[in-house]
């Protein structure tokens, strides 16, 4: 996984930080956001998740 740092106007993304997993690793750590997912809509409800039309990374370009 890359966390990457996107700054409006440009069109390139630096890498700040890597993590790199083994596939076991990578379905424990899937299963256990999964789970806290459900967990947190359970007590706050659903999450809703805009389509690609709707959803931009905090400004507009």
């Amino acid at each position: 996984m890359d966390f990457a740092r996107i700054m409006p106007g440009i069109n390139e993304a630096k890498v700040y930080s890597r993590i790199v997993m083994t596939p076991q690793n990578a379905k424990m750590f899937l299963k256990t956001m999964e789970d806290n997912i459900k967990r947190y809509e359970k007590q706050f409800g659903e999450i809703k998740v805009l389509n690609n039309k709707e959803q931009n990374i905090g400004f507009t370009p």
